[in-house]
């Protein structure tokens, strides 16, 4: 895993994919009507098992009785509203429910971490949160079991629940000038794609940009919105290189002989001669060299060392 990520859609179920055997996992989830995560014995998990929660179908006393089961232990805390995870080796922090409407029909949102003092923050976060309470017994337990559910009527979504996707990638992209013949070709496609983009984020039309790929590329395979992309351009006579960057892949539109990346140049007010650059990293231990004419992924490890010399 990365060092941070962003998750979308079944946060959960992508949270079991990162967990390990030997994870001791703290959950902190408001409302619980869903086993989707995967608790085992000694975990935690803290949600609002209220009565109030459990009457109107918040949280599944049924549902907290299949963890106890497994020797979950857990807290409640009425009024609780946040949602995170935490281990040894990472946090999950969002916007999702454990239930199956989170998963499946409302768009959900987080960052997985491995800040180690971020991992700390919650930990204490979360000692103090129960430091005061007891875990709920087979009695507690028992005692929500009885209690009447009413469930609300579940709110009709009008359209299906878009799936979303978001990159995590970091480009090194060399780039020439277009020429005229061919920016004109393709003027409508262009408008078509900022206009796009200005008008759903407020934009200066004038600060968007773009990249154009065409033949076999990785990046042409696999950049997607959300991707970070470092630019060398170098200029129609070939005697200036600068070096720009990371822009904030926004859109990617594509033709059969040709994919766009639009980008906001207002992300980065900073531009480096190609010179200066090559001189600043020189003495990097990085693990491929960045070439002047060379498209390619960068490595984390890599953009962690030289992103202080363009930033």
């Amino acid at each position: 895993m990365k060092d941070q990520l962003f998750l979308t859609n079944d946060i959960w179920k992508q949270a079991n994919q990162y967990l390990k055997k030997d994870d001791s996992v703290n959950a902190v989830i408001a409302y619980v009507t869903s086993k989707t995560l995967k608790l085992k014995s000694k975990d935690i998990l803290i949600c609002d098992a209220s009565k109030d929660s459990i009457k109107f179908g918040r949280t599944s006393a049924k549902i907290l009785k299949d963890y106890f089961n497994d020797s979950v232990t857990i807290y409640s805390i009425e009024a609780l509203h946040a949602k995170l995870l935490v281990s040894n080796r990472f946090i999950i922090i969002g916007s999702a429910n454990l239930s199956v409407n989170s998963a499946e029909n409302l768009i959900e949102a987080a960052i997985i971490s491995r800040d180690e003092l971020s991992i700390s923050q919650t930990k204490a976060f979360i000692f103090n949160l129960i430091k005061e309470i007891k875990p709920l017994t087979e009695i507690d337990i028992q005692d929500l079991l009885e209690i009447h559910v009413i469930r609300s009527s579940k709110r009709k979504l009008t359209k299906r629940r878009k799936s979303f996707y978001v990159g995590d990638k970091i480009w090194v992209s060399n780039v020439r000038p277009l020429s005229e013949t061919i920016i004109e070709k393709e003027y409508d496609d262009e408008i078509y794609a900022i206009e796009k983009i200005r008008e759903s984020h407020k934009m200066d039309r004038d600060s968007l940009s773009y990249i154009r790929f065409k033949g076999k590329s990785k990046i042409r395979d696999h950049a997607s919105p959300g991707d970070l992309l470092i630019e060398i351009s170098t200029n129609a006579t070939k005697t200036r290189t600068i070096i720009s960057g990371p822009y904030s892949i926004r859109l990617r539109t594509d033709k059969e002989d040709y994919t766009k990346l639009f980008f906001d140049r207002n992300d980065v007010q900073k531009e480096l001669s190609w010179t200066n650059f090559t001189s600043r990293i020189k003495n990097l231990n990085l693990s491929r060299p960045i070439l002047k004419n060379r498209t390619r992924e960068l490595s984390k490890s890599d953009f962690e060392l030289i992103k202080n010399f363009i930033e």
